[in-house]
């Protein structure tokens, strides 16, 4: 009688990021939450992770990662919501290629709850729908709901709120991130923060937005005023580039620049020189995502 490892079957997951092309912050809720506007967008600078199914126990090992300790590793907190929602009586070993800085605004640590979710529901068969996947992932970030649907979508609520829609512009984005990570909470706490905003107009679903009509971010001269680094970005950026329209994504510290996709030579060669210039910095290049694809793989 054959019997099989204990890590039988493998998915690989690209956990991409987000961009917040614009980002108002409309009021703070007596919970302490805010009500926001955004429009995210899916792109393609992601993270990978790999899951193994453990058969023989319901274990949760991260590998990658061991500096976090669990309560802080949205990966196994959503590992183990799952597990413990669907009463899972497996394990996963999750491995973890991780690209994408944290505290960089681009919602990474959300991707990743997000793309756990959705491998170990197909890994251990849990048949849950993507109703209650969200579910759960709210409870973890307000972000993670997005990452389960669509790749472009009007936000609103807490993050809770998803209208989705096309984006009219074919574009590909140029990112820099001055190795400045900007924790979320306390920059939504700062007493500096602009709230109360006017509420936008909310789209219709599926409706086609020009998100260059959408470029203001309330956290952008926050940040600039606590991070010099980031300040120095825009200021250089601006001189050296005046026909371009650097913006902070999330609370930053991300700047990036939405480039038209036909010129993508020219997005290339500035890239070039800004990695040259800033050498400790990440600069990259990114195109929009359609989705998030899931490959699995069988030991047999």
């Amino acid at each position: 009688m054959a019997i099989k490892s204990e890590t039988d079957i493998t998915i690989t997951i690209d956990s991409p990021t987000k961009l917040n092309r614009f980002l108002r912050i409309i009021q703070r809720r007596d919970d302490g939450y805010h009500e926001i506007q955004s429009i995210f967008q899916l792109i393609d600078w992601s993270d990978q992770l790999t899951f193994r199914r453990l058969q023989h126990s319901k274990d949760i090992r991260i590998i990658g990662m061991e500096a976090l300790e669990p309560k802080d590793n949205l990966i196994y907190r959503a590992a183990k919501l799952l597990q413990t929602s669907a009463n899972i009586n497996q394990g996963a070993e999750i491995e973890v290629l991780k690209q994408i800085p944290m505290g960089a605004g681009l919602g990474g640590g959300s991707s990743n709850a997000a793309c756990t979710l959705l491998a170990l529901n197909q890994l251990w068969q849990a048949k849950q729908p993507t109703q209650k996947l969200a579910e759960l992932g709210i409870t973890l970030g307000a972000d993670v709901p997005f990452f389960l649907g669509d790749p472009n979508a009007w936000i609103e609520g807490i993050g809770d709120n998803i209208t989705p829609i096309s984006i009219e512009n074919k574009e590909i984005f140029l990112l820099i991130f001055p190795d400045c990570p900007v924790n979320t909470r306390d920059a939504f706490q700062h007493p500096n923060l602009k709230r109360n905003q006017s509420k936008l107009t909310t789209p219709l679903p599926h409706s086609t937005i020009n998100p260059l009509d959408y470029r203001e971010n309330t956290f952008t001269d926050l940040v600039k005023g606590l991070f010099p680094a980031i300040s120095q970005c825009f200021e250089q950026l601006k001189e050296k580039y005046p026909d371009l329209t650097p913006q902070l994504t999330g609370t930053g510290g991300t700047i990036f620049i939405a480039l038209p996709e036909k010129s993508i030579l020219l997005a290339r060669t500035i890239a070039e020189e800004l990695a040259t210039l800033w050498p400790n910095y990440s600069v990259k290049l990114a195109r929009p995502l359609s989705k998030i694809d899931i490959s699995t793989k069988s030991a047999f």
